[in-house]
């Protein structure tokens, strides 16, 4: 068992290429990569940032050199970001949550069959547990160093909220809405065409029986007793639905039905649905007392962002940082 065992648990592997490079520390794992004001971070390291930018699914073999050369750039630039916070939090004396650090890295620890599975996966690669440990330090570390930094950010008076609240009343608004029964004719994707064939039938024999004068909601009910259960809740009364709630497919002959109408069948991809819209309920703008705690986070949430970014510029400009040769680049 390697060391990407230990980073399959983030993200699928480790690149352990090797490239004749001199240096003053052989290429691998123990190599550095950089020196952020005098700190060097290890190829190891970087390998576990690059991992966490790439999907599950895929392989270095799938991935283009550009590629490959963008998302180590990134996986650098983020790795430098957290040694530059992890520094800065030291110096300011914020404490970071030694337990959340444990909890990160025993995610990974538990991956493992045994600890001596994890230990002798460390050992291959010249790690010991502590120094494995470290990346998970100095990610709470930077944790901490963010939460304190949007912290600092004042909260916004209620003038500020009343201000922002004007100048976005359009963001305030409670959606159109309609209300809607609907009736899901189930077809198992994996019966194949006559599958779909018979639950059309199914289905534009529900909607001629209720266009002739049968009750919906009966229908409706007889259906729902023969659905799956996972498909029952898109069967019945959905009271009030806005934009966004439901299926496309659906969206547009709900909202540009006439009040009231019955439509259908509708193709989706769980089959055939037929559609009652009873009601619509226009747009309306929100009151103030309703929406001011939302507006109130939303102004925090933006000033916090904003407060982020100078920190981090304000780190990185008054940084030394030495970019080494990364032994597995492409």
């Amino acid at each position: 068992m390697h060391l990407q065992d230990i980073l399959h648990a983030v993200r699928p592997f480790l690149l352990v290429l090797a490239l004749g490079a001199s240096q003053a520390t052989p290429p691998g794992p123990l190599s550095a990569v950089a020196k952020i004001n005098g700190v060097p971070l290890l190829q190891w390291e970087a390998e576990r940032e690059l991992a966490s930018r790439i999907t599950a699914t895929s392989f270095h073999s799938r991935v283009s050199p550009e590629k490959q050369k963008q998302l180590r750039g990134e996986s650098l630039d983020a790795l430098v970001l957290k040694e530059l916070k992890r520094q800065w939090a030291a110096e300011k004396k914020i404490v970071a949550d030694p337990e959340a650090a444990s909890a990160a890295w025993k995610k990974v620890r538990d991956r493992f069959p045994t600890q001596k599975a994890y230990e002798d996966a460390l050992r291959e690669q010249g790690l010991t547990d502590a120094t494995f440990r470290k990346v998970f330090e100095r990610e709470e570390a930077a944790g901490a160093a963010d939460r304190a930094v949007k912290a600092a950010v004042p909260p916004p008076s209620d003038e500020e909220v009343g201000v922002f609240f004007e100048a976005h009343r359009t963001d305030s608004v409670k959606p159109e809405a309609r209300h809607v029964v609907l009736a899901l004719v189930h077809v198992d994707p994996g019966g194949g065409a006559p599958a779909w064939k018979s639950g059309r039938e199914k289905a534009e024999e529900l909607a001629a029986r209720v266009r002739a004068g049968a009750s919906f909601a009966e229908e409706v009910e007889k259906l729902k007793r023969d659905l799956p259960p996972k498909y029952r809740d898109q069967t019945g009364d959905l009271g009030f639905v806005h934009r966004g709630s439901v299926l496309p497919e659906i969206e547009k002959e709900i909202f540009d039905a006439e009040i009231p109408s019955f439509r259908g069948p509708i193709q989706t991809i769980y089959g055939y649905q037929v559609i009652q819209v009873l009601a619509a309920r226009p747009a309306e703008p929100l009151a103030f007392a309703s929406v001011r705690d939302a507006v109130a986070a939303r102004i925090r949430q933006e000033r916090e962002k904003e407060a982020l970014e100078t920190f981090e510029s304000g780190l990185r400009k008054n940084a030394r940082v030495e970019r080494l040769e990364w032994a597995s680049e492409p």
